[in-house]
């Protein structure tokens, strides 16, 4: 069996993953201090607003490996 396991920078449609089954891995997205996982507690309409409110720039970091080991163990 092959499982195609992305985070969320291979921004595929939603309707693809519910469709496939297909987990996806949030990436972190840091606008100073605070952090969210990218469609887990910040959505697209969100993050726009965000971006467009903030003084500075967002910055994103790399899935949490810990992430994809629980992912990786469940399948």
């Amino acid at each position: 069996m092959v499982q195609i396991t992305p985070d969320t920078t291979a921004a595929l449609p939603q309707e693809a993953d519910d469709q496939l089954g297909i987990p996806v891995i949030p990436q972190i997205v840091s606008f100073g201090e605070e952090s969210y996982f990218e469609g887990h507690n910040i959505d697209i309409a969100t993050f726009m607003k965000r971006l467009q409110s903030s003084p500075e720039l967002p910055k994103a970091s790399a899935p949490l490996p810990e992430f994809f080991i629980e992912e990786f163990e469940r399948l």
